[in-house]
């Protein structure tokens, strides 16, 4: 392959349109700080993303910054190419409660209180990050829970393992979800 123009870089990375990555895919892009600079200068990260991943085999500065201005690539590039929490990426990832759930559980593989509140804007991301991330309740992700019927079902039985009267509450507030919660009640006293 001869030299890579910024049209080519555009052509490979962005203009795919069968979205092929993978080892094979790149096996004939040339590893150079010219070429990772025309790929980052595209300002989009997927593209830094797969680069650091399949051509430099390694984290940059450069292609990480990039890859940092989405929540989901700074989320992978985290998990899978850096290997570590770094405060560029979590800063990202706190954007989104689906990844700031996820950074947590995979990344920093603990609670913080900076992923959990991002978490806790979403009642789905609240209730698994107290499943999973906290594996215990707490006030802050209850309440979060708390804003969908289904989930704060799904938080009384799977994280406070009892009824609460703040889960009851929202749980009312569905006429299924009323019934699954009395029939759950009645079954707990039947222990």
């Amino acid at each position: 392959m001869g030299k890579l123009t910024k049209e080519d870089i555009i052509l490979l990375f962005l203009d795919n349109p069968n979205k092929l990555v993978g080892e094979i895919y790149f096996e004939n892009v040339p590893k150079s700080d010219e070429i990772r600079t025309l790929v980052c200068e595209l300002g989009n990260p997927e593209c830094a993303y797969y680069y650091a991943e399949y051509i430099d085999k390694k984290p940059t500065d450069e292609t990480r910054t990039v890859a940092s201005k989405s929540s989901k690539w700074a989320y992978d590039y985290a998990r899978y190419i850096d290997k570590k929490p770094t405060d560029e990426t979590r800063t990202v990832a706190r954007k989104s409660s689906k990844w700031a759930y996820w950074y947590a559980k995979w990344v920093d593989k603990k609670p913080t209180d900076e992923t959990r509140t991002a978490a806790c804007k979403n009642p789905q991301c609240a209730y698994l990050y107290a499943k999973y991330v906290d594996k215990k309740p707490t006030d802050e992700t209850r309440t979060a829970a708390c804003q969908d019927p289904h989930e704060a079902f799904c938080y009384a039985k799977n994280v406070d393992k009892k009824p609460t009267d703040e889960t009851r509450t929202a749980v009312s507030k569905n006429i299924n979800g009323k019934n699954w919660y009395e029939e759950w009640e009645n079954s707990l006293k039947k222990i």
